[in-house]
């Protein structure tokens, strides 16, 4: 039994992507210090909260172990599936092709309840296809877009 562990990124230009509202975050800051104005402060709001919404994607990893994934997100608690929890998977998305997840949580014995279905989905990764294969080999399933 190998506990080999592969660690999945965010691609770089998502990085970026869901990073650039940090930047604007700072313009607006200072524009606001600058020239004080009720209708910025507003717009500085909002930007703030995009800002913390997208963030948490740009720093996240997936760790793919032999008996499942976790997904892994700053500020928020981990995520993880077992294989057997899996039940379809698809790319969406028109630049990144993000992995979509679709499973049946653990109920209270730790079995996959088949009567709920939940999605997870995933920020688009780099070296994304040996997750693909992974998926496909561990459950037996098969991602048609390929």
């Amino acid at each position: 039994m190998t506990t080999d562990l592969i660690t999945l990124r965010t691609r770089a230009l998502f990085v970026f992507l869901y990073t650039a509202p940090a930047l604007l975050v700072l313009f607006l800051a200072y524009e606001l210090a600058v020239n004080p104005n009720p209708e910025r402060g507003l717009v500085l709001l909002l930007t703030v909260i995009v800002t913390a919404l997208a963030l948490p994607r740009a720093w996240a990893r997936v760790l793919v172990a032999e008996d499942g994934l976790t997904l892994h997100m700053p500020l928020r608690r981990p995520r993880a599936l077992f294989w057997r929890q899996i039940i379809g998977f698809e790319t969406g998305g028109r630049l990144g092709n993000a992995l979509v997840l679709r499973y049946h949580p653990l109920n209270s014995q730790g079995r996959p309840d088949p009567t709920t279905e939940q999605f997870l989905s995933l920020t688009p990764l780099e070296r994304q296809d040996v997750l693909i294969e992974r998926l496909e080999a561990a459950t037996g399933l098969s991602l048609a877009s390929r």
